[in-house]
């Protein structure tokens, strides 16, 4: 009898029309959108610029005014989204994207007010807000850049605009995707085999991420000593290294993600001569900062076997794929052979893979960046090699699961019904 290949049908999603908020006025999608990009913009900049001026008091300054300043508030807005900041001729790419927080609360909080606001009915009216936000962000971003910059601290206006709708669109879209009915409308259409393969391809990346913290964590314990003199060397006062603290939680992301790529096997550059992986360690000069006091400075005993990382990524991926209901039933070989996986569980698994990838690579490209323009003109993972390889460990990894268990119990399963005729 012929084994059904196809997966179990899926219950049918329930959700219900959230209820609707009185206070929040009612308007068109366009104008909610613009409304909310607005207020997520205003909170982002005041708090930039309470945290720049805070700095800017305590610190050793000479007299600048307060246009200056005001600047300069807009410049570290922009330098949150991620958008390289050019200082007096050296672009600083590596930024603290830990901070990149603020904006994606904010502008959570303001698509959820711009959806209650214009009350989309349909997939289009959903896509209309993201869209919307996603524009107006960018322009607004594109102005403030405009307006900012100056001869000695500026970023380029185009990458203003791009870097600020990418952030805008890929939070509006989160936002949307996780608010009941969004999640029906906008996932319901798409092919079944592209939703069954987004929560196993993200689960991969977060036990990724998870093992990259982990191991930050543990390079800052072991080397807490060098950490500690690189920061009292660089602030010796109370409230120096508490602005020091504040910019080194900002680079926590980054250490992690670094401590990734270094599990995943391609490890990260440190400038144009350096590099560091678990298989090799040249780290070479760099500049005094207490996270990169934590790097190796040599390759670890035993290190390819932290490639046990992206296998058990590639297991939680396994885990979560939705499988058929398969038992053995022939007892020739090549025919058990024919029905062991089926077309949609491989398609299911290269979709997982290809969100992973993609996750992976925009991960790294926000932890990779300059740090001047000679030595240190890159300096983190390269984001294409680093994805290129959790892809492959990881796919391959949750294609073995797939294929080695089921193998096995055939091989078994004819190895006994060949011998009980015999024993008849």
């Amino acid at each position: 009898m012929p084994i059904d290949s196809r997966p179990p049908a899926r219950p049918s999603r329930q959700w219900r029309q959230p209820v609707r908020e009185e206070h929040i006025a009612e308007h068109s999608v366009p104008v909610a959108s613009v409304l909310a990009t607005l207020g997520a913009i205003t909170l982002g900049f005041v708090t930039t610029f309470a945290v720049v001026m805070t700095v800017w008091l305590f610190a050793a300054h000479g007299n600048e005014s307060t246009t200056q300043v005001l600047r300069a508030c807009g410049i570290s807005w922009l330098g949150v989204q991620l958008v390289p900041v050019v200082i007096g001729g050296n672009v600083l790419g590596l930024l603290p994207w830990g901070f990149i927080f603020l904006p994606v609360v904010f502008l959570w909080k303001s698509t959820h007010w711009a959806i209650k606001s214009s009350e989309p009915k349909s997939a289009r009216d959903f896509w209309m807000v993201a869209i919307c936000v996603s524009t107006a962000y960018s322009l607004l971003g594109g102005l403030i850049a405009l307006i900012s910059n100056t001869n000695d601290l500026y970023v380029f206006v185009w990458r203003a605009f791009v870097h600020c709708a990418i952030v805008a669109l890929c939070v509006t879209v989160a936002c949307i995707v996780t608010y009941a009915p969004s999640r029906s409308i906008l996932l319901e259409p798409l092919p079944r085999v592209i939703v069954d393969g987004l929560r196993p391809g993200a689960l991969a990346a977060l036990v990724l991420v998870f093992f990259g913290a982990l191991g930050s964590v543990v390079a800052l314990v072991v080397h807490f000593g060098e950490v500690r003199s690189v920061a009292t060397l660089m602030a010796p006062s109370f409230l120096d290294g508490l602005f020091l603290a504040f910019l080194g939680i900002g680079y926590l992301p980054t250490a992690a993600l670094w401590s990734m790529s270094y599990f995943v096997g391609p490890g990260f550059a440190l400038g144009t001569h350096a590099a560091m992986s678990a298989t090799s360690a040249t780290p070479g000069r760099l500049p005094a900062f207490p996270i990169l006091a934590s790097l190796p400075s040599e390759a670890i005993p035993y290190g390819s076997f932290v490639v046990i990382v992206p296998v058990l990524a590639g297991l939680a991926m396994y885990l979560s794929l939705p499988r058929m209901h398969w038992k053995p039933q022939e007892v020739s070989f090549v025919s058990s052979l024919r029905h062991m996986i089926s077309g949609y569980e491989v398609l299911v698994t290269v979709v997982a893979d290809l969100v992973l990838g993609v996750i992976i690579f925009l991960l790294c490209v926000a932890s990779s960046g300059s740090l001047g323009s000679s030595q240190l003109e890159f300096v983190g993972p390269h984001a294409m090699e680093v994805a290129i390889a959790a892809f492959t460990v990881c796919g391959f990894t949750a294609l073995v699961l797939l294929v080695i268990p089921r193998f096995l119990i055939s091989v078994l399963f004819i190895l006994r019904h060949r011998n009980a005729p015999e024993e008849q």
